[in-house]
C-alpha cells in the first residue's frame, strides 16, 4: 500500500513547473531563499563541482570518502539518474526516499508560491550609459570614456489589493496539502490494521496447528487402543476402521494448518514489506 505512481508523478511535475527555464545570472534569488531559511548554509562547509563530464563521479567519491572518515555529508545533484530522490542525498541515503515525503515537499512549495502572491512585490532597476556625439571616431571614444554619461533608476510596487486570483491559488494549495495529508494518514492507518490483521491471523493459525497436532496424537493412541482391544477380541473391527478415519482426518487437519499457518507468515511479510526480500527478489526502477 501507498501513494499510487499517479500522485508521485503529479509531484515531479509541479516541481519541474516551476523550476527556471534558462540562465539567470546572479545569486539574488538563491540568498532570498537562503535568508527566508534562517541562512542555514552558514555553519556548514561544502565543494562546488562544476564541469563538463565526471562530476557525478567526483561527487560520488567525495561523499563516500567524507562518510568514510566518519563525517555527515549531503550530496545535492542535479539532474538525476533514474529517481528524482536522488538529487537529495543525506548520508548515503535519499532524503525524499519515499514518494510520499516528495509530495508533501511539493505540496510546501506550492503553498509557499501562492502565499508569495498575496505579498507587496518591490522592483528597483537603475542603468548608467555612455553617450557621444560628432563622428563615428568621437562618438566611440566619448561613448567608452563616459564623456556625456546618462543614468536613471526605477520603482515599482505592486500591491495585491483584492487579488482574487491569487487568493484562490493559495486555498487551492493548501486544500490539495490537506488532502495528500489525509490521504497519507489513512495509508498509513490501513498499513497497520492490515499489519495488525495479519498478526492476528498468524497467531490463529498458529494455534490451529498446535491444536491439530494434539488431535492427530489422540487419534494415533486411539487407533492403537482400538487395535489392542480388537487383537484381545473386546472390540469388532468397526471401532479400529472408525478410528483410522479418525485418524486419517486428523492428519488432513494438520497438513491443512500448516498450509494455513505459512499463508499466514506470508500474508506478515507482505503487510511489513518483507515478501520480496525473504526471497532475495529485488524490483529495479524503469530505465529511461
Amino acid at each position: 500500500m501507498g501513494v499510487s505512481s499517479t500522485d508521485y508523478e503529479r509531484a515531479v511535475a509541479t516541481l519541474d513547473a516551476v523550476a527556471w527555464r534558462g540562465i539567470m545570472p546572479g545569486l539574488e534569488r538563491t540568498r532570498a531563499l537562503l535568508a527566508a531559511l534562517g541562512n542555514p548554509h552558514t555553519g556548514l562547509r561544502g565543494a562546488l563541482v562544476a564541469g563538463t563530464n565526471g562530476k557525478g563521479s567526483v561527487c560520488a567519491t567525495v561523499d563516500a570518502v567524507c562518510r568514510a572518515a566518519g563525517h555527515r555529508s549531503v550530496l545535492l545533484t542535479s539532474p538525476h539518474l533514474q529517481s528524482y530522490c536522488e538529487r537529495i542525498v543525506r548520508d548515503g541515503e535519499p532524503v525524499l526516499a519515499r514518494p510520499e515525503e516528495l509530495i508533501q515537499a511539493s505540496d510546501e512549495l506550492i503553498v509557499r508560491l501562492a502565499h508569495n502572491t498575496l505579498k507587496p512585490n518591490l522592483e528597483i532597476s537603475g542603468f548608467y550609459l555612455g553617450n557621444g556625439v560628432a563622428g563615428l571616431g568621437d562618438s566611440l571614444s566619448q561613448t567608452f570614456h563616459f564623456t556625456y554619461p546618462a543614468y536613471g533608476a526605477a520603482l515599482a510596487l505592486s500591491l495585491p489589493v483584492k487579488n482574487h486570483s491569487a487568493e484562490a491559488n493559495l486555498a487551492d494549495a493548501d486544500a490539495s496539502r490537506r488532502r495528500d495529508q489525509y490521504q497519507e494518514r489513512r495509508t498509513n492507518q490501513n498499513i497497520t490494521l492490515e499489519v495488525t490483521n495479519a498478526v492476528h491471523a498468524l497467531e490463529q493459525a498458529k494455534l490451529s496447528m498446535e491444536a491439530s497436532k494434539v488431535a492427530l496424537d489422540l487419534a494415533q493412541k486411539s487407533l492403537r487402543a482400538d487395535e489392542r482391544k480388537y487383537e484381545l477380541g473386546a472390540e469388532t473391527v468397526f471401532f479400529v476402521l472408525d478410528s483410522q478415519i479418525v485418524l486419517a482426518q486428523a492428519e488432513l487437519n494438520l497438513i491443512q494448518a500448516q498450509v494455513n499457518f505459512q499463508v499466514a507468515v506470508a500474508q506478515v511479510d507482505h503487510a511489513t514489506g518483507d515478501l520480496l526480500d525473504h526471497h532475495h527478489v529485488q524490483i529495479l526502477d524503469p530505465q529511461k
